[in-house]
């Protein structure tokens, strides 16, 4: 399985699983780096469960994090979390 962040335009992006046999997609109104960030700070606070930011949520989950926005929700496990986040860094 592969995680990467899109950036479609100034404002948005897209999260996308990969495997062998499928993809996936969440999009979220909040540009590639403000993602990032909220993903960041959310794994910085192991005592915060949740971080909401312009309607996406990122949340802790024993084995990873979740994304979550309007009605999509996207798992990402922490094997694959920090590779994510260290994309662009």
């Amino acid at each position: 399985m592969k995680v990467y962040i899109e950036g479609q335009g100034e404002r948005d992006c897209t999260i996308t699983t990969t495997t062998n046999s499928s993809r996936s997609f969440l999009p979220v109104p909040l540009p590639k780096e403000c993602m990032l960030e909220v993903i960041r700070a959310t794994l910085m606070n192991p005592d915060a469960q949740q971080t909401v930011y312009l309607g996406a949520s990122v949340r802790h989950v024993p084995d990873g994090i979740t994304v979550e926005y309007k009605n999509g929700k996207m798992h990402i496990p922490y094997p694959l979390v920090f590779p994510l986040i260290m994309q662009d860094a």
